[in-house]
């Protein structure tokens, strides 16, 4: 009965091996790895900064004497962003377009050159927008781009000339202007499609004729140009990626 006893024994631990191996096979894996976030597909969203520029303005004198003063607008700007990304392992490539609605402003006055007058030029960028290609490293959920295109925008520009305490000359221009502009920024996927984004650019917008115009005056003729506009952008913005 022992030997009988013994063998059952033997036979039942070679049938409960196998088993009993599969099961702490299978409690020793390794926990599957996370998902690695994707940055491919096309995203919405808004933003708001401030920006802050110059506009090159001169009078040039009769005689050629030349003075410079730039009108220096800055306020706060808000608008939204359309665009498209594509992923090739951690390296970002995409499109985007944003329009945005601007406060940037200033006034200039000042004395004119021939010292017999003096003029105030208020000066206004209402709205731009850029269309840029982007360039970007990821790591994960953080995205690290550099970006650069085109960039338009409309500016008002408000003149007043004053001549032995006359008005001579009161302007009114809008402007339609384009140029380029390059910056770079950071992004971070924070919550499932969700990212938030802070971003520079520097925008130039080129030379225009806007605001040219001459002033007849006792000591001959004053060519006053405000031409040459640049600008500085910085904004935060909120992203919305369809999957």
């Amino acid at each position: 009965m022992n030997k009988i006893a013994t063998c059952t024994a033997a036979i039942a631990a070679l049938i409960g091996a196998p088993a009993f191996a599969a099961d702490m096979a299978v409690k020793a894996r390794p926990p599957a790895p996370a998902p690695v976030y994707s940055w491919t597909g096309w995203y919405v969203g808004g933003n708001v900064g401030a920006s802050w520029g110059a506009h090159s303005h001169t009078v040039v004198t009769a005689s050629g004497v030349t003075e410079v003063n730039d009108v220096k607008p800055e306020g706060v700007i808000g608008g939204g962003q359309i665009g498209y990304n594509w992923q090739n392992g951690p390296w970002v490539f995409g499109l985007e377009a944003d329009i945005q609605g601007s406060g940037q402003k200033d006034t200039l006055s000042h004395p004119l050159v021939s010292a017999i007058g003096s003029e105030t030029i208020s000066d206004k960028l209402d709205y731009f927008g850029t269309v840029r290609g982007r360039a970007g490293y990821a790591w994960d959920r953080q995205l690290f781009y550099f970006t650069g295109g085109w960039a338009y925008g409309r500016e008002s520009i408000d003149s007043n000339t004053l001549v032995a305490g006359v008005t001579h000359a009161s302007t009114h221009d809008n402007n339609i202007t384009d140029g380029w502009t390059v910056g770079g920024g950071w992004e971070w996927a924070f919550a499932g499609p969700w990212s938030v984004r802070a971003e520079y650019l520097h925008v130039d917008f080129g030379s225009d004729s806007a605001g040219t115009r001459s002033i007849t005056t006792a000591g001959g003729t004053i060519t006053v140009n405000l031409n040459h506009l640049t600008d500085n952008i910085g904004r935060v913005g909120l992203n919305y990626q369809f999957r």
